[in-house]
């Protein structure tokens, strides 16, 4: 029986071509249903941005092999480890092929009185002496998350009446109020793990207090967290009404900047590369939209929009590499990774800014059991890139239902590097340049 191979259902009999679309127009165009050219940059190609498909796979538009030892060399890990456990577990990392180690000190990490200083420098000296001791390179990550986003004092408020959902005006004690500042203060933790969620917009000397947005839940009579920080969330860079940096971005920015320098000079300092050509650690410039960056929009802590203008991020990224860059910093041979495209596809070298080392991805890929009868975003294309679905729903919906779809389960850590859903890596990493958001 004539067998052929398919890319993802493996072996298939003659009789089934007749099942799958492309193959089998292929074979009424009087072609084989053989793969006669394995590298082809159709693969990438014909996969406009917002397309997909089961059969087309970018990964095989062109070939690049690269020595196996690179994989080897890239090998690293998260290291989330007490200062007792760190010289234990680098030495085992470093015996078993790890190179790297991502170790977080947040910019919560300084303390109020001396921003200069890490609350922990403990735990900070015990990690990287151990990288240092295994031959291990530390990936720094600057982060400034939502729960601990910034050097804060951190307290209880007491409600003396309770306060219902949707209420903009609590009354609390004011006696627990000597620590807040309208602007800055506000409450936390209604919705998630968020430092000064509502923020105190006015403060009353019997204790009445203006929230920045209404309640989320009700509020019984009782303590309640608050916090006061010390840098404001980050403003737009640049005001839409005139185009100008807000000052409040500019304070926070600087804040930011000194953050970095801070744990730059104590990396340094444990690792003992102070004067050396190479400074032996990297950083990582944020870690993820998806969760705990309200810090990076001042709006997003308000009702209604505080201030218009251009997302901060891309500021904070420029900045963050020229700062690095700069000899005067003293930070030779740093490698900088833009943490803020670790989950969306819209980052590109093309737009990178000058000095910029990697573009970071976090591409989780679990099980995912692909079946019919989904309508799922994005067209599908079949093997020869012709569509394979027709639009439902309302016009412009942008949803699909797809006219032939193959039963199997997607479980392997290549999935990103095909096009079984649209966000695949082949864009970062290909020579063959395609555009986004056409």
């Amino acid at each position: 029986m004539k067998q052929f191979y398919h890319p993802v259902i493996g072996m298939i009999t003659a009789g089934m071509v007749a099942l799958i679309p492309g193959l089998a127009r292929a074979q009424q165009a009087g072609e084989r249903g053989e793969i006669t050219r394995y590298i082809d940059p159709k693969q990438q190609t014909l996969l406009q941005f917002g397309e997909r498909s089961h059969w087309l796979q970018p990964y095989r538009a062109y070939l690049d092999t690269v020595p196996a030892r690179r994989l080897r060399e890239a090998v690293g890990i998260n290291l989330n480890v007490t200062p007792e456990e760190a010289d234990a577990v680098c030495a085992h990392l470093a015996r078993n092929g790890f190179h790297y180690a991502r170790i977080e000190f947040g910019w919560g990490a300084l303390t109020w009185e001396t921003p200069a200083r890490i609350r922990d420098v403990k735990r900070f000296d015990a990690l990287l002496g151990a990288c240092r001791r295994n031959g291990l390179r530390p990936l720094l990550l600057l982060n400034a998350n939502s729960g601990v986003p910034v050097p804060m004092k951190g307290y209880f408020v007491r409600l003396t009446q309770p306060a219902s959902k949707g209420e903009r005006v609590v009354h609390l004690d004011p006696a627990t109020l000597t620590q807040a500042m309208p602007g800055r203060s506000g409450l936390s933790n209604l919705t998630g793990y968020c430092a000064a969620e509502a923020i105190f917009t006015r403060i009353a000397p019997d204790g009445t207090v203006q929230l920045s947005k209404p309640l989320p839940k009700d509020l019984p009579v009782g303590n309640a967290p608050a916090a006061t920080l010390k840098y404001l969330p980050f403003y737009p860079s640049r005001r839409k009404s005139d185009n100008a940096v807000p000052p409040e971005f500019e304070e926070t920015m600087q804040g930011w900047l000194e953050y970095a320098r801070v744990i730059g000079e104590n990396a340094k300092r444990a690792l003992g590369t102070e004067g050396k050509p190479d400074a032996g650690f990297d950083f990582d410039v944020w870690n993820e939209l998806t969760f705990g960056s309200r810090f990076l929009n001042i709006n997003d802590y308000y009702e209604k929009p505080l201030v218009e203008g251009k997302w901060a991020i891309d500021e904070i990224l420029r900045r963050t590499v020229a700062f690095v860059r700069d000899p005067e910093n003293g930070l030779p041979g740093v490698g900088l990774n833009d943490g803020f495209d670790n989950q969306w596809p819209w980052g590109a070298g093309s737009a990178a800014p000058p000095g910029l080392t990697a573009l970071g991805k976090h591409p989780y890929a679990g099980a995912r059991r692909i079946a019919p009868g989904a309508n799922t975003p994005g067209k599908s294309l079949d093997a020869l890139g012709g569509l394979n679905a027709v639009a439902v729903g309302p016009p412009g919906s942008g949803r699909w239902s797809e006219l032939f779809t193959p039963t199997y389960v997607s479980h392997f850590p290549e999935y990103w590097l095909t096009a079984i859903q649209t966000e695949h890596l082949i864009r970062d990493l290909s020579p063959i340049t395609t555009e986004i958001g056409k």
